[in-house]
C-alpha cells in the first residue's frame, strides 16, 4: 500500500511538470507587466542649443509603462532594457508638450504609459562663469577641520537656461570628509551646481564634471579678532554695534603656532542709515582659513535716531485768532504749553518764532467757549504735543469790548 502512495505522488509531479511545460511551451498566453520610476532622457539637446535655447522645467522626469507580450519574453525583461525619451529639436521658446517614445526589446510592446506627454518650458540659452568652492561632506571633529591645500580649478563656465543660470550661487565641490586624513593627499571631487541653500540646480551643464583637490586635516584655532569700527556717534543718528571678540580660523599646526589674533579692515558705519549686518573682511595670513565652512564674521549694525525736546511757553496774547465775524472781539483766558521732539540740531535752533498757535473761531457767536489750537511748526520735527487739549476763550460784542 506504501509503494501505491509514493508510485501515485510520483504520477502527480509528472502530469502537473508536463502540463505546466505545455502551457509555458505550447500555449505561452500574452501577459502585461508595469515598470515604474523610468527615467526619461532628453534628445537633441544640442539642436536646442544651436538655437540658442535650453530647458529650465521639467513636469515629469520619470514615466511608468505597462508592457505587453508573451510570458516567455516579457520574463527576459527588465527595467534596463526599456529606453524612455524625449525628441526635443522642434522644441521652441516657451512652454511645450513632448510626447514620450520608448524603445523595446523584441516581441514587447506599449500598452500604455503614465505620463504619455510631459510638458517643458525652455528659456534662452546662456553661459556665466562661477566660482567653485570646495564642501567636505561628513561629521568633523571639535578641533579638527579638512583644509584645502591646492585646488584644480577656481572657477567653471556653466551653461543653462537663463532662469537657471540666475538660481546658481556656486559650483560645489564635495569631498567625503572620510577620505581625508592627517598627510596631505589628493582627491578627485565632483562638481554640483547648487543654489544659496545648497540644493543642485537641474538642467545645467559644465566642463570637468570632477577635480582633483589636495586637502589634509587641519587644526582649528580661536583667536581674538583685531577690528576697528567707526562711525557709530556720526551725524544725528545713534548706532550701536556689534561683532564677534574671537573667531575660529583653521591650517596646519606648523602655521597655526605663530598666530595670536587676526586683523580686519576698518569698518566705517557712518552712512548705515537702517538696522543690519556688515561682512568683515579679514586679513588670513597665507594658508589660513576660517574654520567652519568658512562663514564670514559679521558686524551687527542697530540704527536708533537720537531725538531731543523743547518746551515753548505762549501767553494769552501770543495766540492768533481767525475766522472772528465783524463787529466780535475775543479774548483768550489761558496760554499754553508746546513740547517739540526732534533730531537735536533741529531742536537747538528752534524758536518761538518757529511756532504759530491758531485758534479759529469761525462761526462762533458770543459766549463763553473752548477752541481746540492749530499748530504749525517749521519743517523738521519729529512730532508735538500740547499741555491742553483746548483753550479757553470769550467773545463779546464789539461794543461791550
Amino acid at each position: 500500500m506504501l509503494n501505491n502512495k509514493k508510485l501515485n505522488i510520483l504520477i502527480s509531479l509528472i502530469v502537473a511538470s508536463v502540463l505546466w511545460i505545455y502551457v509555458v511551451g505550447e500555449i505561452d498566453p500574452v501577459i502585461t507587466k508595469k515598470i515604474s520610476g523610468l527615467p526619461i532622457s532628453f534628445e537633441n539637446e544640442d539642436v536646442l542649443a544651436e538655437n540658442g535655447m535650453a530647458i529650465s522645467e521639467v513636469s515629469n522626469d520619470m514615466v511608468s509603462v505597462t508592457i505587453e507580450g508573451k510570458r516567455s519574453n516579457l520574463s527576459k525583461v527588465d527595467e534596463g532594457d526599456i529606453k524612455a525619451s524625449i525628441d526635443l529639436s522642434q522644441g521652441s521658446k516657451g512652454e511645450n508638450s513632448f510626447s514620450v517614445s520608448f524603445k523595446m526589446p523584441a516581441g514587447v510592446e506599449r500598452k500604455r504609459s503614465n505620463p504619455s506627454k510631459v510638458n517643458i518650458k525652455i528659456d534662452k540659452l546662456v553661459e556665466v562663469e562661477k566660482p567653485i568652492e570646495v564642501k567636505f561632506d561628513g561629521m568633523r571633529e571639535q578641533a579638527h577641520e579638512p583644509i584645502v591645500l591646492e585646488q584644480q580649478l577656481k572657477s567653471v563656465v556653466v551653461r543653462g537656461a537663463q532662469s537657471r543660470i540666475s538660481d546658481i550661487d556656486k559650483v560645489a565641490a564635495h569631498i567625503d570628509i572620510s577620505s581625508v586624513s592627517n598627510d596631505s593627499k589628493v582627491i578627485r571631487a565632483k562638481l554640483v551646481a547648487e543654489n544659496k541653500h545648497g540644493v543642485a540646480v537641474p538642467y545645467v551643464s559644465f566642463e570637468p564634471r570632477y577635480m582633483n583637490v589636495t586637502a589634509a586635516m587641519g587644526t582649528v584655532k580661536s583667536v581674538p579678532l583685531d577690528i576697528t569700527v567707526v562711525g557709530a556717534e556720526s551725524g544725528d543718528v545713534k548706532r550701536k554695534v556689534s561683532f564677534p571678540e574671537t573667531i575660529e580660523i583653521k591650517g596646519t599646526e606648523e602655521d597655526l603656532k605663530n598666530i595670536q589674533s587676526i586683523k580686519a579692515e576698518r569698518v566705517d558705519v557712518s552712512s548705515v542709515m537702517e538696522s543690519g549686518k556688515i561682512e568683515i573682511k579679514l586679513i588670513l595670513p597665507d594658508n589660513i582659513m576660517l574654520a567652519d565652512e568658512g562663514k564670514p564674521p559679521m558686524v551687527t549694525v542697530t540704527v536708533g535716531v537720537e531725538t531731543k525736546s523743547k518746551t515753548i511757553t505762549f501767553s494769552a496774547d501770543e495766540m492768533i485768532i481767525q475766522g472772528l465775524t465783524d463787529g466780535l472781539n475775543a479774548t483768550v483766558k489761558e496760554g499754553i504749553k508746546v513740547t517739540v521732539n526732534g533730531k537735536p540740531s533741529y531742536i537747538d535752533s528752534l524758536n518761538k518764532q518757529d511756532i504759530k498757535i491758531i485758534l479759529d473761531v469761525s462761526g462762533l457767536s458770543e459766549g463763553e467757549t473752548k477752541v481746540k489750537p492749530s499748530v504749525n511748526i517749521k519743517e523738521g520735527f519729529g512730532s508735538y504735543s500740547t499741555d491742553k487739549e483746548s483753550v479757553p476763550i470769550t467773545i463779546v460784542s464789539g461794543s461791550e469790548g
